[in-house]
C-alpha cells in the first residue's frame, strides 16, 4: 500500500474495499459510514461517533456494525509519511453473532462500544487486547 498509492485521494478497487491517502492533516469531514472494518497503515485519524471521539493509528482499529453519521479528520500525515488507511464494508449478521459470543466469553463487558462501533487495540505482539487492559506499549495505544 505504501508504494502503490502515490497521490492523495480515496480509491475503491472493489465494491466493498476502500483505500485512502492524505499527505497533510485534514479539516473535519462529515458523512455516513456503512458497517465496516477500518484500519490505518500509517498516520493518525480522529473519528467522532455521537459524543465519543476516537483517535486511532496503526495500533488500533474500528469495527462498525451499524450505519452511523460520523465526523473524521486525518490528524497526522506528511509528504514523507502520508496517512494511509483502508476500510472494508461488511455484512452485519456475522459481526453481531461474533460480538455476542465475545461478550459471553469476556470477564468484563465491552466498554469500548459507541453507537454500534467497537474500538480496539492491537499490541506490539499482535495479540488483541481490550482498551482497559492495554499495556500501553505504544504512545497512542488504547488511549
Amino acid at each position: 500500500m505504501r508504494n502503490g498509492i502515490t497521490e492523495d485521494g480515496l480509491w475503491q478497487p472493489f465494491d466493498v474495499f476502500f483505500l485512502a491517502r492524505a499527505s497533510r492533516p485534514m479539516e473535519p469531514v462529515y458523512g455516513v459510514v456503512e458497517p465496516s472494518f477500518c484500519v490505518i497503515v500509517q498516520g493518525r485519524k480522529e473519528v467522532s461517533l455521537g459524543d465519543q471521539r476516537y483517535q486511532y493509528d496503526p495500533y488500533q482499529f474500528l469495527l462498525g456494525f451499524l450505519e452511523v453519521p460520523v465526523v473524521f479528520r486525518v490528524m497526522e500525515a506528511s509528504e514523507e509519511k502520508p496517512y494511509l488507511g483502508l476500510r472494508l464494508n461488511i455484512s452485519t449478521d456475522p459481526v453481531i453473532s461474533v460480538m455476542a459470543e465475545l461478550e459471553q466469553l469476556s470477564a468484563q463487558p465491552m466498554r469500548s462500544r459507541s453507537a454500534g462501533w467497537i474500538y480496539r487495540c492491537l499490541t506490539q505482539s499482535s495479540a488483541w487486547c481490550d482498551w482497559w487492559k492495554c499495556p500501553r506499549m505504544h504512545r497512542s495505544c488504547c488511549q
